[in-house]
């Protein structure tokens, strides 16, 4: 009885798989914090920060332009809004 290599190889026990480092886990979900931080909170903030003071610094009689792409004057300044 002869043994072939591809016999002897497939014969031997596969090592027990290690468990990965929790560290590594950490820095992964710290690397995915950090990259929708930047990616996304960061400009939605600066956006709101922008609008927050474009709404502020409107006074009766500015010209405005709105989403639909109508023109028109403010008439008042009533911070109300209508749903």
């Amino acid at each position: 009885m002869s043994l072939d290599l591809s016999q002897v190889v497939m014969a031997t026990a596969a090592p027990a798989s290690q468990e990965p480092n929790p560290l590594y886990t950490l820095l992964m979900f710290g690397g995915l914090f950090v990259f929708m931080y930047f990616l996304i909170i960061r400009p939605q903030r600066k956006r709101q920060k922008e609008h927050k003071e474009l709404t502020s610094s409107l006074s009766k009689g500015d010209e405005i332009v709105m989403n639909s792409g109508m023109l028109g004057k403010s008439p008042s300044l009533k911070m109300t809004i209508l749903w």
